[in-house]
């Protein structure tokens, strides 16, 4: 889709996506902030579309289902602190061991392959459902589902503790 034809299709489709949006997270603000991501998704997204306003509804549901998500255990972890006041103490061992980790867990995952990574990175970084990592990626939902299985795999396969020391 032409970015011409996208941006048309976004401008025509604004005001009733913003209000179906609105319905979905009650925040007016959010929901204009929801349609403007699944405006910009729909100009980035490089493969086939018939229907560029159903895509725009399909990406901002879905956006506007993650936000609710969000708020949803940013309120229960508000809960669980205020109930329990974390700690904060940590001795230089745990921090080297932390640090350790973090470089262990970025050397694995840069030895992935490539769609593996990607589709790792989209789903458990950006946050994507995978049928949005299968359209970033041009790819089918089942062929997300092998890369992300693959790339856990490998990834608990290279992060599992050497027994030999």
């Amino acid at each position: 889709m032409a970015d011409g034809e996208a941006g048309a299709a976004y401008r025509e489709s604004y005001p009733e996506l913003v209000a179906v949006l609105s319905s979905i997270v009650r925040d007016p603000e959010l929901a204009r902030d929801l349609a403007q991501e699944a405006g910009m998704r729909l100009v980035d997204y490089r493969g086939e579309l018939r229907d560029a306003r159903a895509f725009l509804f399909h990406v901002g549901a879905n956006l506007a289902r993650d936000a609710l998500r969000r708020h949803k255990v940013r309120g229960l972890h508000a809960e669980s602190a205020a109930a329990e006041p974390p700690t904060y103490e940590r001795s230089a061992e745990q921090a080297c061991d932390d640090t350790e980790g973090l470089r262990r867990i970025g050397v694995a995952f840069e030895r992935l392959p490539p769609r593996a990574r990607e589709a790792m990175w989209l789903s458990r970084v950006q946050g994507y459902t995978n049928s949005e990592v299968a359209q970033a990626m041009s790819l089918s939902v089942k062929t997300v589902e092998k890369h992300l299985t693959l790339g856990l795999g490998r990834l608990s396969a290279m992060l599992r503790p050497n027994p030999q020391g």
